[in-house]
């Protein structure tokens, strides 16, 4: 017969490599909790995000627009679809000569791309030309078959321009897919003027 000698310590060693094993394998057989319905359906809603459009210039925050846009991207890499609209009033034709507003366009993109290429995710840059800003965007989200619309406002008040307003107007009753609105308290970030995009290509078409 084998004399087996057992020792104190050889006992507790044994014993903790026991618990050890035991722990190690509940820990793979465990169930994980069940994620609660709502839950699971507005994780897939966020996930299935696979192309943004953000309009950069019919609002003061338009940065915040485009962080915003990035960060409910990321994780699913959706493409970002940058946007500058001028509005061309009634007066004039939808090809007239603004040569300026077209050049602040390109340049506001050009930033607005820069963000998005900090967060790794595709981009493309379009100017798009619109008697109402808001039918422009809503035409572009169309084409595009955008998944969502991202927009940054000064928090909705009085003395507010009426193209913020009436863009904002549009968009919720005409936009072919979800539409965020972030409206941003004066407070936390310091104000600046909003401008009529329309009256600017007026007044430029008007001197050319």
């Amino acid at each position: 017969m084998l004399n087996i000698h057992v020792t104190f310590i050889g006992a507790v060693l044994a014993l903790i490599f026991a618990a050890a094993i035991i722990l190690v394998i509940r820990w793979l057989l465990a169930v994980p909790p069940p994620i609660p319905q709502v839950a699971a359906h507005a994780k897939r809603t966020v996930s299935a995000i696979r192309k943004i459009v953000v309009p950069t210039n019919m609002h003061t925050y338009w940065e915040r627009a485009v962080e915003l846009a990035c960060r409910l991207g990321e994780t699913q890499k959706a493409e970002i679809v940058l946007m500058y609209v001028i509005e061309i009033p009634f007066t004039l034709s939808l090809d007239a000569s603004v040569t300026k507003a077209e050049a602040a366009g390109k340049e506001i993109l050009q930033k607005a791309s820069s963000i998005v290429e900090n967060h790794g995710l595709p981009s493309r840059t379009l100017i798009e030309r619109a008697r109402q800003a808001g039918e422009g965007i809503a035409r572009l989200a169309k084409d595009e078959e955008a998944d969502l619309i991202v927009m940054a406002t000064p928090k909705l008040r009085k003395g507010l321009p009426s193209v913020v307003n009436r863009t904002i107007e549009i968009l919720l009753h005409r936009a072919p897919c979800e539409v965020i609105i972030d409206a941003v308290a004066a407070s936390s970030i310091e104000e600046e003027p909003v401008l009529e995009p329309s009256s600017a290509a007026a007044s430029e078409a008007g001197k050319e």
